[in-house]
């Protein structure tokens, strides 16, 4: 149960980086823009991970 809850915040901050990534995009200010996107994605595999392990 706490594997399912930390996989859906991981997600949720995930999702969050990357519409943060996205208005910096817009602002064109983007000095940690590779890395803030990586690290959305990286948030959510690993969210993604958690439910997998979690059910299986």
């Amino acid at each position: 149960m706490v594997n399912i809850i930390l996989a859906i915040a991981f997600i949720i901050l995930g999702s969050v980086l990357i519409i943060y990534y996205n208005g910096l995009k817009k602002k064109e200010k983007g000095g940690l823009s590779f890395k803030l996107i990586s690290g959305g994605i990286g948030f959510i595999i690993i969210g993604l991970g958690l439910i997998i392990r979690e059910i299986f």
